[in-house]
C-alpha cells in the first residue's frame, strides 16, 4: 500500500519505482488525478507504460499545460468507460483517438447473483424505488427527493418508498430536505451497505440522477437486479439505456419528467417487468467481466515493453 498523499510524493513515488522494478511491471493503470502524475513519472523514469483509465465526463482545456502534462505526455494510452467520456476527451487537439479505448464496465454476475440471494431486510412499501452512490452533489440524490416528492402528491394512496443507499458528506442536508418536505417516513437512508444486492433485488425500479458520470456501476446492477431504471442523459446511461425499450432518461433537473416517469411505472406493473428482462439482457450482453477483460487485455498488449515503440 503507498499513501499518495500529493501530486508528487517523493516517498510513493520512491516506493513505486521499487515496486515496478522488483516485480517487472511493464504497463501502470492509474486510475484517479493524483496517481496519473505520480504512475505517469514512475513510468517515465523506469521506461514503461503508463495507460490512464478515466470513468468520467472530462472536459480538457486546450491550453491548460497541466491537461497537457497528464494527458498528453504522461499518458501512453487512455482507457474511458463510455464513448461519450472518449467523445468529449477527443475535443481537445492534441488528443490522439487512436490512444483511447472505450471498454465498458464489466459485471461479475455470478458474485452479484449469489450475493442478492442472501436474506433481504422485510420489504417495507408496495412500490420501492433504489438509488446509490456516494451522497454528493454530483449524483443528484436532492433532485431525486424532490422529484419523488411530486410522484407523491400526484398519487397521494401510493404505497411507495424510496431507498438510498450510500454515506457522504451531503448525508445530513439530504435528510434535512426529506425532513422538510415531510418525507422522512417515506425515504430510508440506508448508510453505507457491504452488500446491497438483497435489498436492490427487492426493489421494483432503480434511478440515477447524476449530473455527470461515465458508465455508472450502480446503474448497471440497478438495471440487473431491479429491472426497471430511469437514468440522467450522464456519460454513458445514453449508451446502455434505449428509450421506452430497456428503461427511460431524462435530462438533470427535470422533476416533471422523473415524476412522470415514476408515475407511469408505478401504475403499469407489465411494462414493469417488460423493461425488467429487457434491462437483465441489455446487462448480460455487454457488460459482463469476461468481455472487458478480453478487450482491456488485447490493448494492453500493444503497451508492453515488448511491443513496438509507440509514435
Amino acid at each position: 500500500r503507498l499513501p499518495f498523499l500529493a501530486f508528487f510524493d517523493l516517498w510513493t513515488l520512491w516506493k513505486l519505482i521499487q515496486m515496478i522494478r522488483h516485480e517487472r511491471i511493464e504497463v501502470l493503470i492509474p486510475t484517479k488525478r493524483k496517481d496519473y502524475v505520480l504512475a505517469g513519472l514512475a513510468a517515465k523514469l523506469t521506461g514503461i507504460r503508463c495507460v490512464l483509465r478515466l470513468g468520467i465526463v472530462r472536459k480538457l482545456r486546450r491550453f491548460n499545460p497541466w491537461h497537457r502534462l497528464i494527458y498528453r505526455f504522461f499518458a501512453d494510452g487512455i482507457i474511458v468507460n463510455a464513448q461519450e467520456v472518449k467523445r468529449v476527451l477527443c475535443q481537445t487537439p492534441w488528443i490522439r483517438p487512436e490512444r483511447i479505448l472505450t471498454v465498458y464496465n464489466g459485471l461479475d454476475l455470478a458474485m452479484l447473483n449469489q450475493a442478492a440471494s442472501e436474506t433481504a431486510p422485510p420489504k417495507r412499501f408496495g412500490f420501492s424505488v433504489a438509488s446509490a452512490g456516494k451522497l454528493s452533489d454530483r449524483k443528484g440524490f436532492d433532485f431525486l427527493i424532490r422529484s419523488f416528492k411530486r410522484f407523491l402528491e400526484k398519487h397521494p394512496d401510493a404505497d411507495a418508498g424510496l431507498y438510498i443507499l450510500g454515506a457522504g458528506e451531503k448525508e445530513v442536508a439530504l435528510k434535512a430536505l426529506s425532513a422538510d418536505l415531510k418525507l422522512s417516513n417515506r425515504i430510508v437512508f440506508t448508510g453505507f451497505l457491504s452488500n446491497p444486492y438483497p435489498l436492490l433485488s427487492h426493489c421494483d425500479l432503480y434511478v440515477m440522477a447524476s449530473q455527470n458520470e461515465g458508465m455508472s456501476n450502480a446503474l448497471l446492477e440497478g438495471m440487473y437486479l431491479c429491472g426497471s431504471a430511469i437514468a440522467t442523459r450522464a456519460g454513458g446511461s445514453i449508451e446502455v439505456i434505449e428509450e421506452g425499450k430497456n428503461g427511460f432518461l431524462i435530462d438533470y433537473g427535470d422533476e416533471t419528467a422523473l415524476c412522470e416517469h415514476l408515475s407511469t411505472l408505478y401504475k403499469d406493473s407489465d411494462l414493469r417487468r417488460h423493461l425488467y428482462h429487457q434491462a437483465r439482457r441489455s446487462v448480460v450482453e455487454q457488460f459482463s467481466l469476461p468481455i472487458m477483460t478480453r478487450q482491456i487485455e488485447c490493448f494492453l498488449s500493444n503497451y508492453s515493453t515488448h511491443s513496438a515503440p509507440l509514435g
